[in-house]
């Protein structure tokens, strides 16, 4: 093409676009610019969203993730959407310190989604006031911290909070499965790790019975085996026992349980005398019991077995009893149910145990057995009392340890057994079990006795009153009174009581007595506890009782009464 006819073809381009109408232009304009505003504003839009999603801690991003295979059990399943420090003035001025690290659980499942919700319900919203500044909030955690215990595709997530002062208020625990999504509950992970319901109660009892014990009978000092010191054991210390174990049950809330590195833990409410309060105490549970000592000891009429750390008796048939022996051991409210043939399991061991000692004792020759425990303390069975009471259980025997052995030998009160410790020391058993007899649940708070809960009765005729019962303890005397609460009647008895030992529920008594206008006799078994189901603390305790053989005082069988007011 020659430069002219290029030219030309050049211009008429040019003629043909200054041509084009202004209308088409302005609106292919307008189209464009508003799809770059259309665009700007969705960019926005989309940016404002991420940012507000990324202020709520990331919530969505951790509730929204799908469930998929996973390959690495980790932390990196877990994430800390709460990680904050500071410090915050409440409402009355007070100025805390707080460090705050909330977890979550990344999997998109119900299970992980309830999980999070516990937490959320339970720790943020009460710490939500901290967080947000609020000076008219009040402070309940001043921290908040975080453990993971991976066993396998299991996680363990123990959530740790603490109050004013540093120590553990309480402890959140939550067993979740990976691999299927599970969220497990106490009975379910006992099921995983192949431990039953009962080994698991047996082993935490034991694991109680270890550290109160250690804490308090196996205390080898003189003032201890004082006269006062031991009376205040069976009244204070002994009812405190029986409640830290009546704690370990699976329908207990506060009772929880995870599992670090195949080990089973459990956190439990302790209490004890000096601290009112109970303390969510951590004990590690053995997968498997000590190395069960088997043994048999037969003295005269009776042998003792242990095995699997039970302990059970058998009493021999066709032997030529002294009638002091028949009439206690064998004619007392068991008389028609007893049975030579059965094995008689003792009640309320909860130790571990390498020896038994079985010997009599007294001026009346009364059959005794005694445990020697793996940490070298001594705990007894009143076998006559117990078995005359239907009530076989025994007690420990405070102020003694570091045993070395049990031998039976003339004392103060007859025939007696003595320990010997590995000091070379020996003390006379009989005397601590004559100081415990006439000791009872501390009730010092009600100086007058303590009066019962409303009570129903049915009679025969189809109608029904109401009575209260006042019961009153003191150096083996024991007053008892039905109050007719319906017409004003009141009907005492008077007799006496004394210390069987302790079962899985509290600690037993027998007692005795007759109501003065009838003369009628009430003879039998009571187990007494504290019960703090609905208290904070031991200050505000009260006791519940239940008729365990014999007359049932409180015409209510198989039923906890519940003594909380002075008697006026």
């Amino acid at each position: 093409m020659t430069i002219k006819k290029m030219i030309i073809v050049l211009c008429f381009l040019l003629l043909f676009v200054s041509c084009k109408p202004k209308e088409k232009v302005v609106e292919e304009e307008k189209t464009t610019q508003s799809t770059i505003e259309k665009t700007t504003t969705t960019v926005k839009e989309e940016s404002k969203s991420t940012s507000k999603e990324e202020k709520t801690t990331k919530k969505e991003e951790i509730t929204t993730t799908k469930q998929q295979e996973i390959s690495v059990y980790d932390d990196s399943l877990i994430d800390e959407y709460i990680s904050k420090k500071g410090s915050y003035t409440d409402s009355y001025g007070e100025k805390y310190e707080y460090d705050y690290k909330v977890p979550r659980v990344k999997h998109d499942t119900e299970d992980a989604k309830r999980i999070n919700s516990d937490i959320e319900k339970d720790i943020e919203n009460k710490i939500k006031d901290v967080i947000e500044n609020k000076s008219s909030g009040e402070i309940n955690y001043t921290s908040v911290s975080w453990k993971s215990y991976w066993n396998g595709s299991v996680l363990s997530l123990v959530v740790n909070k603490k109050y004013i002062g540093g120590e553990v208020e309480d402890n959140l625990v939550f067993n979740y499965d990976f691999a299927n999504g599970k969220r497990f509950s106490k009975k379910e992970l006992l099921e995983h790790i192949g431990m039953s319901e009962e080994d698991f109660i047996r082993r935490g009892k034991e694991q109680v019975v270890k550290q109160i014990d250690n804490y308090y009978v196996a205390v080898n000092e003189d003032w201890a085996r004082e006269e006062k010191a031991i009376k205040e054991f069976y009244s204070s210390v002994m009812p405190i026992r029986a409640l830290n174990i009546s704690k370990v049950k699976l329908s207990d809330e506060k009772l929880k349980l995870y599992v670090d590195n195949g080990k089973l833990m459990m956190y439990c409410d302790s209490y004890y005398k000096e601290k009112p309060f109970a303390f969510n105490d951590l004990y590690a549970i053995p997968s498997a019991d000590e190395k069960p000592v088997d043994k048999e000891f037969k003295f005269e009429f009776i042998t003792a077995k242990l095995k699997d750390n039970k302990v059970t008796l058998v009493f021999e048939d066709n032997k030529d009893y002294s009638e002091n022996i028949k009439s206690v051991l064998f004619n007392g409210i068991n008389k028609s149910s007893f049975d030579f043939s059965k094995q008689y399991e003792v009640k309320g061991l909860y130790s571990q145990y390498k020896d038994l000692f079985l010997a009599t004792m007294g001026t009346q020759n009364m059959p005794y057995l005694f445990l020697v425990t793996n940490r070298n303390t001594v705990e007894v069975v009143d076998i006559a009392r117990a078995m005359s009471y239907d009530t076989l259980c025994g007690f420990p025997i405070v102020g003694i340890s570091d045993v070395k052995r049990l031998y039976s030998a003339e004392g103060t009160n007859g025939n007696s057994v003595f320990a010997e410790n590995n000091a070379g020391n020996s003390y006379d058993l009989y005397k601590w079990i004559d100081m415990s007899r006439n000791t009872v649940i501390d009730i010092a708070a009600y100086e007058k006795g303590i009066r019962s809960e409303e009570v129903k009765h049915v009679v025969g005729n189809g109608g029904e009153y109401y009575s209260a019962y006042n019961l009153k303890f003191k150096d083996g005397k024991l007053n008892c009174a039905d109050v007719s609460l319906d017409v004003g009647v009141e009907i005492n008895g008077k007799g006496w009581y004394e210390f069987i030992g302790m079962n899985e529920d509290g600690l037993c008594y027998a007692y005795n007595f007759r109501y003065e206008d009838s003369g009628e006799e009430q003879i039998g078994s009571l187990v007494m506890r504290y019960d703090v189901e609905e208290v904070e603390s031991l200050n505000e305790v009260v006791i519940a009782a239940k008729v365990l053989s014999g007359s049932e005082i409180f015409d209510s069988p198989n039923k906890w009464i519940i003594f909380d007011m002075n008697v006026e």
